[in-house]
């Protein structure tokens, strides 16, 4: 008996000091899937990085946001998921957000393939304008526009899936996604039609979200600076007083260098027809577009450099490039159907008039004609 008591004083109390099993977490299914898509598409896990546990990846996201790191599902972390943002990956070594990657020249193409119909054409071109000179105004970079042909980055609203394996998701949290720099979708940049879209604080910004997106397009990666352009959670600034943050400024010019001029865009001629440089259809269709040859996802294999867009207006489909020239031959191609098509269309209207003009003169003519006799038999 003696020996019993003497093992329970000795024992009771180091059981006693043993912790109590831990609780986990009581997320519902829908709330685990939630936050695992949202960490598999903007926090993925890359071959080349250890296996991370789901509380890892979680505490990777707080930390990038700033939040409290607790490995948990918590309020603050449920609300940053819920606001809209860019499309691509918040962390760094995704391939094709390498800042390493950049343009090989100062001068860019561009070309505006379809529109959205919340506003104008001309408050699009003027937005997509803005946008740019964003950057050019702290760089040598000189932006172009280009109606024909071959653009370094071609610019286009569209809905859900369109091909390249990221598709939008509606309306709501993914804006729009961008490609880095290079051929084929390289510094390609989509919107998300199933937005509204405006130039101001009512729904979602359009030249705010372009110069993000147009940012991507030269090479920058996601800041975890709240206040940075490149931040990818959006929020209004009024476009009238925008300036660049200093934390994009550097970072731009660590890839391109100074500003050596105070204006660097420029347009080629518009031509002469006011209609929209691609046709807009009111059902998705699939057309062809190129994948990168070197693209590279977490997720699936055909993950770009950016988040790209979906079946829109006119739809971005995919088609492999085996080598740079043949990227570029599809780049140049992609979208001059509907131009081929809007030249025969004005070539047509052209004839129309021409020939409802010459009618109308030698109708006219033969009424003189007739005026004529009749007065001289009268006489």
């Amino acid at each position: 008996m003696r020996y019993l008591l003497l093992c329970a004083a000795i024992l009771l109390p180091e059981s006693l000091a043993f912790p109590a099993q831990l609780q986990l977490p009581s997320w519902s299914n829908a709330d685990f899937e939630n936050l695992k898509t949202y960490l598999d598409k903007f926090f993925p896990v890359f071959t080349k990085t250890p296996s991370l546990s789901l509380e890892e990846r979680i505490k990777e996201m707080q930390r990038f946001f700033h939040l409290n790191v607790t490995g948990n599902l918590t309020a603050e972390t449920e609300e940053i998921m819920k606001k809209a943002r860019c499309g691509l990956p918040d962390v760094t070594g995704y391939k094709a957000l390498a800042e390493s990657s950049k343009w090989q020249k100062t001068r860019l193409t561009y070309k505006i393939v379809t529109y959205t119909l919340d506003l104008t054409p001309k408050q699009v071109d003027n937005a997509i304008r803005r946008a740019f000179t964003v950057w050019s105004d702290v760089t040598p970079l000189e932006f172009e526009r280009v109606y024909f042909g071959y653009a370094d980055i071609v610019i286009g609203f569209a809905y859900f899936a369109h091909g390249d394996g990221n598709p939008f998701d509606g309306r709501g949290n993914v804006l729009a996604h961008a490609f880095g720099p290079g051929d084929g979708l390289g510094g390609d940049a989509h919107f998300d039609d199933s937005e509204r879209w405006s130039e101001t604080n009512k729904e979602i910004n359009l030249f705010l979200v372009a110069a993000h997106e147009f940012g991507h397009s030269l090479g920058l990666s996601h800041s975890d600076d709240p206040t940075a352009l490149m931040y990818p959670i959006y929020s209004y600034v009024d476009p009238s007083t925008f300036t660049l943050p200093d934390d994009d400024r550097q970072r731009i010019q660590n890839l391109y260098g100074l500003s050596t001029t105070t204006t660097h865009l420029t347009s080629t001629r518009q031509p002469t027809t006011t209609t929209t440089s691609a046709t807009l259809t009111t059902e998705p269709t699939r057309t062809s577009q190129t994948t990168r040859s070197t693209t590279a996802s977490s997720v699936t294999s055909s993950q770009p450099n950016s988040t790209v867009v979906t079946t829109s207006k006119v739809s971005f489909t995919s088609v492999t490039t085996t080598s740079k020239s043949e990227a570029v031959i599809a780049k140049t191609s992609r979208f001059d159907v509907g131009s081929f098509v809007g030249g025969i269309v004005l070539t047509l209207g052209v004839l129309v008039i021409l020939y409802i003009g010459c009618k109308t003169y030698h109708s006219r003519r033969g009424i003189q004609y007739r005026t004529i006799d009749e007065h001289d038999a009268i006489i």
